[in-house]
This record gives C-alpha cells, structure tokens and sequence, in this order.
C-alpha cells in the first residue's frame, strides 16, 4: 500500500485510545519510513517498572512508539491483493540514553523480502542526541491466491 495522506494517517494514529494514553503522536509518513513523537502525558510518565521518569517520557511508550513507527513503515511497502501483513518478527532496541524530554522516533525499511521486512529504528531527543539504537523484522505473507 502506498503511504496514506499525511493528515488522514495522522488523525487516524492520534485518535487511538492507547497512543493518546502513552503521548505517541504521528509526524510523518513516506514509503519505507514513519516518524513519531513521544510526549509526556500527566499522570502516565511511569515505566513497566512503576518507577517515575520525571525528566521524560517512559521507556514503555517510546518502545510502544517503537513498535507501532517499524509496523506503520512496512505497511507503506505491501502490495494489496498480494501481501498480508504478518506481525512483528522480532524488535530490539538498545537506549544508550536517558529520556530527558520528548522523544522522536524514527524506523526506516533497509530491506524488503518476499516474506520479511527488516527496519532500522533510531530514538533521538529533540537536539538530535541518541537516546536509542535498534532494529526489527516484520514478517509478510502471500496473500490468498497471489502468485510468488
């Protein structure tokens, strides 16, 4: 599928419950790339963990911001009638940073097979600094009755 108007995606992602309650806000959309930011929401800024990040936003909402920028990348490189979108193969991501305040999240398809995709995802705070380094596979399947 081609990457959907801008504005359209954008509404769309914001409005789901989950995103509003983790701060993940939709910026940008290409094909083989989606950019998003995470914002800190009062009141939801603690981890998995239960700890608090005062400073920033959780680690919880930038890898769900993570997952969701690496899924909404490869649906920008399926074929309709001949791709179905399989799930997250894999996902890491390695913080080499604190989040001290908004972060944007980046994922960028390197490389698109028949049956996975594999993406590079980089988290950075609003200076450009790195919070974040990882990389993730997105399996796809033939679609009923496409030829391979």
């Amino acid at each position: 599928m081609p990457a959907p108007p801008v504005e359209q995606w954008r509404e769309r992602t914001d409005a789901q419950p989950l995103n509003r309650a983790l701060g993940l806000r939709a910026e940008e959309i290409a094909e083989g790339f989606t950019r998003y930011r995470v914002v800190r929401v009062p009141g939801s800024a603690a981890g998995i963990d239960g700890n608090e990040a005062p400073e920033g936003v959780s680690t919880f909402a930038i890898t769900t911001a993570a997952d969701l920028a690496l899924v909404s990348a490869v649906s920008t490189t399926v074929q309709s009638g001949r791709d179905v979108m399989n799930g997250t193969a894999e996902m890491n991501l390695t913080y080499v940073a604190q989040p001290l305040g908004e972060a944007v999240v980046t994922a960028t398809v390197v490389h698109r097979g028949a049956l996975l995709a594999v993406v590079d995802v980089r988290v950075e705070d609003d200076e450009g600094a790195p919070i974040a380094y990882g990389r993730g596979s997105y399996a796809i399947r033939p679609a009923d009755g496409a030829p391979r």
